[in-house]
C-alpha cells in the first residue's frame, strides 16, 4: 500500500501526464475521471494518497475528500488537493475538508514527485529533505516566450517523459489535449454567442488547466481573462483563445514528432 496513489481528474490529459509521472518514480498508480469513479476504484484499489482535483463533476473533490475523511477505512488515506492558482481561497476549502495537503496547478512536474513523497513519508526521493518547500526548478520558466505558445523547459520535460513510457506517449497527450480542447472550444463559443457565464468558466477553466500543464502559458492566461471579460468582450476573447489553441495544437504536434 505504500507506494499507491490514485489520481483523480476530469482531464484526461492531465490524468496522462501525471501518471507517466508518477509510475517512472515507482509508484503504482490508479486513475478517476469523477468522485463516483474513485469511490469504485477503492474498493478494490487501497492506495496510501489521494492526488485529486477539487473542481470535479457531480459530486466535487472537496465533498469526496470529507466522505473519505468521514469513514474509517478510508481515513488514514493521505488527500492532497490540486487547487487552481486563480481560485483564492480554494487551499483552505480543501483543509477545512480534511485534505493532508494541497499542490497548485499547473503541477510543477520536477518537484511533484518529492512534495508527495513528504506525504507518503517515503526516503528514497531524491529531493525528499525538505520536499515541502521545494522551490520550482530553475530551469522551469514561467513566463511567456512571445516566439512559442509552449514554454521551452515544458518542452524539454515533454520530451523527458516520453524517453521514460514510450514513443507513444506525446502522440496520446496530444490525442487527449486536441479532442478536450475542440469539446471546450465548442462550449466556449456556445456559451459565449448565448451569454451563458456558468458555461464559459467551466470550460475556460478545463481547457486553461491543460494549457497550463503543457506548458502553454499564453493560452492559460487567456482562459483566464475569460472569468472576468464582460459579455460584450467575450466573443472577441473566445476567438484569440482559439487562435492561440491552433498555436500551441501545432507545437504540441511537432514535439510528438520529435519523440
Amino acid at each position: 500500500m505504500s507506494h499507491r496513489i490514485l489520481i483523480v481528474d476530469d482531464n484526461a490529459a492531465n490524468l496522462k501526464l501525471a501518471r507517466v509521472l508518477l509510475v517512472s518514480e515507482g509508484y503504482e498508480v490508479r486513475t478517476a475521471i469523477d468522485a463516483e469513479e474513485a469511490l469504485l476504484a477503492l474498493r478494490e484499489f487501497r492506495p496510501a494518497l489521494i492526488l485529486m482535483d477539487i473542481q470535479l463533476p457531480g459530486m466535487d473533490g472537496l465533498a469526496l475528500a470529507r466522505r473519505l475523511k468521514a469513514d474509517p477505512a478510508t481515513r488514514p488515506i493521505a488527500i492532497v488537493a490540486m487547487t487552481a492558482y486563480a481560485m483564492k481561497g480554494d487551499e483552505e476549502k480543501a483543509l477545512a475538508a480534511g485534505c493532508d495537503g494541497y499542490v497548485t496547478k499547473p503541477i510543477d512536474t520536477r518537484t511533484l514527485p518529492a512534495t508527495l513523497a513528504r506525504y507518503l513519508g517515503r526516503e528514497d526521493l531524491p529531493g525528499r529533505e525538505g520536499a515541502g518547500a521545494a522551490e520550482p526548478d530553475e530551469t522551469d520558466e514561467p513566463d511567456e516566450d512571445p516566439g512559442t505558445a509552449i514554454s521551452p523547459s515544458r518542452r524539454r520535460r515533454l520530451l523527458e517523459l516520453a524517453r521514460r513510457d514510450g514513443e507513444g506517449f506525446l502522440a496520446e497527450v496530444v490525442t487527449l489535449f486536441c479532442g478536450g480542447a475542440a469539446d471546450a472550444l465548442v462550449r466556449l463559443r456556445g456559451g459565449a454567442a448565448g451569454g451563458d457565464r456558468d458555461t464559459v468558466e467551466a470550460a475556460a477553466h478545463k481547457l486553461g488547466g491543460s494549457a497550463a500543464n503543457v506548458g502553454a502559458s499564453r493560452l492559460a492566461r487567456l482562459c483566464g481573462e475569460l472569468s472576468s471579460a464582460s459579455g460584450d468582450e467575450l466573443p472577441g476573447l473566445v476567438e484569440r483563445v482559439a487562435t492561440e489553441l491552433d498555436r500551441v495544437e501545432g507545437e504540441l504536434r511537432e514535439i510528438a514528432s520529435e519523440a
